[in-house]
């Protein structure tokens, strides 16, 4: 049986959602901004010669779709299918950043997963939770946790998935 809400708390919802959509937008967009101040201020620790320049490259991706969301927030024209859209983007976004962080260093692979950067990601899905809906943060904290396995078989992790058998007694 499926209850049908009052349309004037269905309002309510609606109105509080598009709210959240836009503080979790402005304060994503003054993240970025707060980060890339910083990087800027910053003096440069890696050679002029790496391969990738992971900073700037996620700095300027992550604020070009955090300000399209915000565009589409601000306009009445966000659905649900791009915010899911975006939660997805957002985290490979991210978590490539931070396993090109090695590259950008010229560290080991392994360097990646030591990233301070890594509580990003739970500064995204905390965000997240201002919606009204969990949903979305669920859906994140799911995409965050997808995406973590590649990065650390790229790192040069064993899998926790799969078990070390060698010298066990089966």
């Amino acid at each position: 049986m499926k209850v049908q809400i009052p349309a004037r708390i269905q309002v309510a919802i609606e109105k509080q959602q598009y709210q959240s959509e836009l503080l979790v937008g402005f304060a994503q967009l003054a993240i970025v901004i707060l980060l890339a101040v910083l990087y800027i201020a910053a003096p440069t620790s890696y050679s002029p010669d790496a391969p990738v320049k992971a900073a700037p490259l996620g700095l300027s991706l992550f604020a070009l779709l955090v300000l399209l969301r915000l565009y589409f927030a601000l306009t009445k024209q966000l659905k649900s299918w791009f915010i899911g859209v975006s939660v997805v983007a957002e985290m490979v976004i991210l978590l490539s950043g931070i396993w090109a962080y090695h590259l950008q260093f010229e560290y080991p692979a392994t360097v990646t997963l030591k990233n301070t950067a890594f509580l990003y990601i739970f500064i995204l899905i905390a965000l997240r939770s201002l919606r009204f809906e969990a949903k979305w943060v669920e859906y994140f904290g799911g995409t965050a946790s997808d995406q973590n396995q590649p990065l650390a078989t790229k790192a040069g992790l064993p899998s926790p998935l799969r078990q070390n058998t060698e010298g066990a007694d089966v």
